[in-house]
């Protein structure tokens, strides 16, 4: 980018290589500009009227939108992005990351928040209106009897400050998604009649 000059970015599979969208680092290196600027050897440079730039890990780079723009598979791309579901950041465990999906697959509300804190315990997925926490349990979740008592206690913690607590393991999200599916719509639903 210095080579490139003012204004220059990180464009093409090189932006999406920063930003961890691509495994590999591109060769060569693809920085975009509005100056005329020639490329070199390690240095693609492309030019570019106008372009907003993004900071991403201290550098400025072209948003993905415009990463992919025109290259094969940018259209299976720029959909992905549309379905993009930003809460799966914030998923802490593989059990977390197949809640979400499985409530788009089934037409389940997204929860508003994923591993925030709630009445001072943090919980997995929480509706907020409806007053309903899910809560997630792998495998590791309950391998002693402390950490069995440390659940059901913050579990009581949650119903006294009114809200209610669901409660799925591996097997119920794998092989019982449909089941799953029906009970979060169904206590769901039952809060809205009851408003």
């Amino acid at each position: 980018m210095l080579y490139a000059g003012p204004g220059a970015m990180l464009s093409h599979a090189t932006a999406l290589w920063w930003r961890g969208l691509l495994d590999h680092q591109p060769w060569p290196i693809g920085v975009s500009t509005p100056r005329r600027c020639r490329s070199l050897r390690a240095v693609k440079v492309h030019g570019r009227r106008t372009c907003a730039r993004i900071w991403h890990k201290r550098l400025p780079t072209t948003s993905v939108e415009q990463a992919p723009a025109g290259r094969a598979g940018s259209t299976k791309l720029r959909n992905a992005l549309a379905r993009h579901e930003p809460k799966l950041a914030n998923t802490r465990s593989p059990l977390e990351r197949l809640f979400l999906p499985l409530c788009e697959t089934y037409r389940v509300p997204l929860p508003d928040d994923v591993n925030v804190p709630v009445a001072g315990i943090l919980v997995d997925a929480v509706w907020w209106q409806e007053r309903l926490v899910v809560e997630l349990d792998g495998k590791g979740n309950h391998s002693s009897w402390a950490q069995i008592q440390h659940d059901r206690s913050n579990e009581l913690t949650l119903r006294a400050a009114g809200l209610d607590v669901l409660r799925y393991g591996t097997v119920q999200l794998e092989d019982e998604a449909a089941l799953v599916a029906r009970d979060v719509i169904t206590r769901l639903s039952s809060t809205a009649q009851s408003a």
